[in-house]
């Protein structure tokens, strides 16, 4: 069995009889400031089809975009600091989670 075949079979057993969503997570450094983050967030999200329930929080040291996508739920942190950005898709299929976020950091 090869070592994809094995992981993936190792996501689904713990994703999939949980219920919890399995998350595919990227980050990029960028000096990009805050609010044209937020921007092209908003506008990354939206293109790649995930506008139910858009919305922004904060954590004090990151502004989060995030929208809907059926199951999925994607995410952009926004830092107010540092400059690195996390892209995050949570949902029930982990590969396509990732498809997901590769589609929100090609649109960002």
């Amino acid at each position: 069995m090869s070592i994809r075949a094995f992981a993936s079979r190792l996501v689904l057993l713990l994703c999939g009889p949980l219920l919890i969503g399995c998350t595919s997570s990227a980050w990029q450094t960028a000096n990009v400031p805050t609010d044209s983050c937020i921007r092209r967030a908003k506008l990354a999200l939206r293109d790649a089809d995930f506008d139910q329930n858009r919305g922004m929080t904060t954590d004090g040291h990151t502004e989060i975009v995030a929208g809907e996508h059926a199951s999925y739920r994607g995410e952009v942190h926004c830092p107010t600091h540092d400059g690195t950005i996390e892209f995050t898709v949570t949902g029930p299929d982990f590969y396509q989670a990732a498809l997901y976020k590769e589609a929100i950091i090609k649109k960002f």
